[in-house]
């Protein structure tokens, strides 16, 4: 009996020992494949801030002068876009349409909007982190600021050309807002992005945007695109720039909070 008894020990604890080095092994495999595609995601990566001017070059802009055309949904309408924007977080957008101008900006803290109906009004939460991603500069040039990680998830297509796609984990701007990963789609046979891709939160559920990124042209000592085609819900949006100047000195009243916006922090 006790025989018996040994044997069936042993027989557990060769069955434990394979089953932990075959738990191990898998664990093993998976981290090494993260990390594999960590590493070729940052080359591909870097290979895109190489390509388009270096390191350097993006780290030495500091201001930027946006002037561009933007055709709206159904391509009915057409509006004039103007963007002024400081490092590292200041910015003013303006975007004149037939029925009225928007506005939105940052004094580098508060983030507010005005719309033609509504007014002024300062942004918080989910508003607030997506005024500012969507004002951000250079988002892929200084990706290392941006995002956590970039993963290679495999390869694609765009317009008939073969790309890799890379998917970009954002650093948090707030830590109670959750923001889904950006997939860049970068060409291999020049190295730049073409496309990305991400999810939206709206009122009306979540939301995939489509963004075409074409025309690179020399600003200063970094290539950047120059026309965007955006799609979400079967709507496009067609963005060309006209203008761009980088590291021209911007007056400081640019960024002055509008009297309104003011006067909503004085009331807090």
């Amino acid at each position: 009996m006790s025989g018996r008894r040994g044997t069936s020990r042993w027989m557990w604890v060769g069955f434990a020992v394979v089953t932990a080095a075959a738990v191990l092994a898998a664990t093993s495999a998976g981290a090494w494949a993260d990390q594999a595609a960590e590493q070729k995601g940052a080359e591909l990566m870097d290979k895109f801030v190489e390509v388009t001017g270096g390191k350097a070059a993006y780290e030495a802009i500091k201001s930027r002068i946006v002037k561009a055309e933007a055709t709206m949904p159904g391509g009915g309408m057409t509006g004039k876009m103007e963007v002024h924007a400081a490092y590292p977080d200041k910015f003013r957008a303006s975007v004149e349409m037939p029925g009225g101008n928007f506005e939105r900006g940052s004094d580098g803290k508060t983030v507010w909007i005005s719309h033609p109906s509504f007014g002024a009004s300062i942004l918080e939460g989910a508003d607030r982190v997506s005024a500012i991603r969507e004002s951000t500069q250079d988002r892929f040039g200084q990706w290392r600021r941006i995002y956590e990680k970039a993963e290679y998830t495999g390869d694609g297509e765009v317009n008939g050309a073969a790309c890799s796609k890379v998917v970009l984990t954002l650093k948090p701007i707030d830590p109670n807002v959750e923001e889904a990963p950006v997939t860049a789609y970068i060409a291999k046979d020049s190295g730049l992005i073409v496309k990305w891709t991400t999810q939206m939160t709206t009122p009306q559920g979540e939301l995939e945007v489509d963004v075409r990124l074409g025309d690179y042209k020399k600003v200063g000592d970094v290539l950047i695109p120059h026309t965007m085609k955006v799609s979400a819900q079967g709507l496009e949006q067609s963005v060309t720039v006209q203008e761009m100047q980088v590291n021209v000195e911007i007056p400081v009243d640019k960024f002055e909070l509008p009297e309104a916006v003011k006067a909503q922090l004085e009331s807090k």
